[in-house]
């Protein structure tokens, strides 16, 4: 079996594009489960997640290493 991680970390604070986005969008809230994962933008209502599979990330924090 496959286990995927999540980077929440990484996706708050990212930006973020799709078809049905109007420019580009901060993403402010992520959540993931057995199912997927989804992310929340700052306009969007309480009760608003993207499938995170329809969006392109365009920029995100990486990990930083030492060296």
């Amino acid at each position: 079996m496959k286990y995927t991680i999540p980077q929440a970390g990484s996706m708050i604070g990212a930006l973020a594009t799709g078809d049905e986005i109007k420019g580009i969008q901060i993403v402010v809230e992520y959540k993931c489960d057995a199912k997927g994962e989804w992310i929340r933008f700052i306009k969007d209502p309480p009760d608003h997640w993207w499938d995170l599979k329809t969006i392109n990330i365009i920029s995100k924090k990486t990990e930083k290493r030492d060296g």
